[in-house]
């Protein structure tokens, strides 16, 4: 993949990334997931998530662990 469009409208350029990844999830133990993820060199991250033809974002309980991760989040 050439993600040079995509640096073009962040504004960044090749040199500047350190990874990139798809369907990216951060952290494990949280487990969400991210379309697409960028690292840059200088520590800088950027989370893509798209939404194009799903018809929502998600669902939970409404229960104490799930509020806990929306206050911490």
């Amino acid at each position: 993949m050439d993600p040079s469009i995509l640096l073009e409208c962040l504004g960044a350029s090749p040199g500047t990334i350190k990874d990139w990844a798809f369907e990216h999830v951060a952290d494990e133990e949280e487990g969400t997931n991210f379309d697409f993820f960028i690292l840059f060199a200088s520590g800088h991250r950027v989370y893509i998530e798209v939404k194009f033809a799903e018809s929502s974002f998600g669902t939970c309980v409404d229960d104490a662990q799930h509020r806990s991760k929306l206050d911490s989040i």
